[in-house]
């Protein structure tokens, strides 16, 4: 049975971009793998990776420093091994990005969210507290949640905890804490890889020592 040309051509196409969009995003997640290694033990012991697909590389890390309890780094990345979907999603404003999300070794002091809606998590985060009947205001061209009742006080928080937040991330898509758990999560896009990796660690500690009320212990 002879086969179209045209769908020959399609089918290789579509493996072809399959395999350079799996293979640029290992090869990008290993670069920044790297770049983590200089600055990761300034928040736990050690680390465990594994792959989640070709789109996300999640890091446990183990024998977590003060003030982390728990912690997880994951690099998500844009779909790129699936053509149709990262275009689609890219027109959303999908792009590469790096969350940091745990538990805190003491109780935090409010449920809060502090969201950009032009990033692609920010947008879900919003859309999904709002629908649980959190309260929202603008803030410094950002989204501020909190529940009912409490969003001058989460206003007060965030103001005090926007110094070690833009020293972590001159740009970020979402700040949460939790008072569960003392959870919290931050997501911002990729650092850039010339910076120094210890530094970015130490403010992220700084952050975390912050939510807390504590100062920073060098």
């Amino acid at each position: 049975m002879d086969i179209n040309p045209i769908y020959l051509v399609i089918m290789a196409l579509a493996v072809g971009s399959f395999a350079f969009g799996m293979i640029f995003n290992l090869r990008r997640g290993d670069t920044y793998l790297r770049w983590m290694q200089g600055g990761m033990p300034k928040v736990a012991e050690r680390t465990t990776l594994r792959w989640l697909g070709s789109t996300v590389a999640e890091l446990t890390l183990i024998k977590t420093r003060k003030p982390f309890r728990q912690l997880a780094i994951l690099l998500v990345f844009e779909p790129r091994d699936l053509f149709p979907m990262w275009g689609w999603l890219y027109l959303l404003g999908r792009r590469d990005t790096l969350i940091l999300r745990g538990q805190l070794q003491a109780p935090v002091r409010f449920d809060l969210e502090l969201a950009d809606p032009r990033f692609w998590t920010g947008r879900q985060v919003i859309r999904d507290l709002t629908r649980r009947g959190w309260e929202r205001r603008e803030y410094n061209g950002l989204t501020l949640l909190a529940p009912k009742g409490l969003l001058d006080l989460a206003q007060q928080e965030v103001e005090r905890l926007s110094a070690p937040c833009t020293a972590l991330a001159s740009r970020y898509g979402r700040f949460g804490l939790r008072r569960q758990n003392s959870q919290f999560e931050f997501h911002l896009p990729l650092p850039d890889r010339q910076s120094d990796a210890a530094q970015f660690f130490e403010a992220f500690k700084s952050l975390g020592n912050a939510a807390l009320g504590e100062t920073d212990e060098r």
